[in-house]
């Protein structure tokens, strides 16, 4: 790869011209000069000055002259990345319709209910193209298409695979699962080190600000994940790159990691959610919960602790379903049943959720200390929950590796690419 000019010295050459894409003809004469070239396809300081100012609206970073510089230099590397997929694509006879685009858009307006065409009139209300997002999401469609075409026939997920996922999987009952999102930067060459790593620091800088991960893994993360926030699904120990799962582990739900230097770039993690791996839970299980509740004030002495907590045993001990609980309720003086909670499992109270996954419908739970009394849970309905299917797993294994060749391929391209930063 070719540079004329050091990146970070380039880069701060666009701070003020990022007021100008509408600006008089004089400023505008600027923006059309050519900023990079990628295999001789032309990137303009038009195309990467629209591009910062959308990346900054949508990761809410403030607009000064330090976070643009900042911004720029991991901008003009997806605009070089985005251009090799679009030429890939090409190659291969692979195109994005306009309808494809259109439905990108819609979606992007429904999650965050907005109305139809409510995208397009924000962006023009703060001057960016809307022409910046489509390619965005252009390149992003076209990648897809590549990885479908060019990747998916090298890969094979044997009988034999999804045989060990699934006797990994039981023997990880009882530990352990993490929701992760990844935000990743690639570095190929050791004198991009200072500038990706300044990239990262921001980055991580906004998400512990409030800036939503999605988001900011959206306009920055350079790995196939960006397209759906960066979330890499529930992952098992063992599923992660060693030193990472590390990291996780020692991470608290809703937490940024810090900027984590692989062999291949920094990665910067975030911990949507963790939970303990059950025979019976599955992200579609649906159960309905019952619970029979004996009070007992909080200033309770431990004789009268040790009395209710043992007729609560004989309740879990007499009760073969839910029908049964409204008759022993009957037996035990002020006892009460009512609806614990109802829908899918990760979506329960979280004082019940790990209880209510491990429990088999019409099993009643021991009984359980709370503020305000005993209780015991009951499932009496569960749809699903019956763990992955193989095809399930035989998915996220097709997924991870998916991944992986990507993440080559797209080194491959940047290594062969003749590329020439220019401005």
């Amino acid at each position: 790869m070719k540079r004329l000019k050091p990146l970070a010295l380039c880069l701060a050459l666009i701070g003020p011209l990022l007021s100008a894409v509408a600006a008089p003809p004089a400023a505008a004469q600027d923006l059309t000069k050519i900023a990079a070239t990628v295999n001789d396809e032309i990137i303009t300081v038009y195309d990467l000055v629209a591009r910062v100012k959308l990346a900054m609206l949508a990761s809410r970073i403030e607009d000064t002259q330090e976070n643009r510089q900042r911004v720029a230099a991991q901008i003009m590397r997806l605009l070089i990345e985005e251009k090799l997929q679009l030429q890939e694509a090409t190659r291969l006879g692979i195109t994005v319709r306009p309808e494809e685009i259109s439905d990108a858009v819609g979606r992007i307006e429904q999650n965050n209910h907005w109305p139809p065409g409510q995208f397009k009139a924000l962006l023009g209300s703060v001057q960016i193209p809307f022409e910046a997002a489509q390619q965005q999401i252009k390149a992003s469609i076209a990648w897809g298409k590549v990885v479908r075409r060019r990747l998916r026939p090298q890969v094979d997920i044997t009988d034999q695979e999804i045989d060990e996922a699934v006797a990994k999987f039981k023997a990880n009952i009882g530990k352990p699962e993490n929701r992760v999102a990844e935000i990743f930067l690639p570095i190929d060459k050791p004198g991009q080190e200072p500038d990706v790593r300044k990239a990262a620091d921001t980055i991580v800088a906004k998400a512990r600000s409030g800036t939503p991960f999605p988001a900011l893994a959206q306009q920055f993360s350079q790995s196939p994940t960006a397209i759906s926030g960066g979330d890499l699904g529930w992952l098992q120990l063992g599923q992660m790159d060693p030193d990472l799962e590390k990291v996780v582990m020692r991470m608290q739900p809703r937490e940024v990691s810090d900027p984590i230097r692989s062999l291949s770039g920094y990665h910067i993690l975030y911990l949507i959610d963790r939970r303990t791996i059950t025979a019976g839970r599955s992200d579609d299980a649906v159960v309905q919960v019952q619970q029979l509740v004996l009070p007992l004030p909080s200033t309770a002495r431990a004789n009268e602790v040790a009395s209710q907590m043992n007729l609560a045993q004989q309740v879990s001990e007499s009760a073969n379903s839910c029908a049964d609980l409204p008759n022993l309720a009957k037996e035990v003086k002020g006892a009460q049943v009512a609806a614990a909670g109802s829908g899918k499992i990760n979506e329960l109270p979280t004082d019940i959720r790990d209880i209510v996954a491990r429990l088999d419908v019409g099993k009643p739970s021991p009984p359980l200390r709370t503020p305000n009394g005993v209780r015991v849970l009951m499932v009496c309905k569960k749809d699903g929950g019956s763990g992955p299917s193989r095809d399930d797993i035989g998915n996220a294994l097709l997924q991870q590796r998916l991944e992986m060749l990507a993440r080559k391929l797209m080194r491959d391209l940047r290594q062969s690419a003749t590329i020439d930063v220019r401005i």
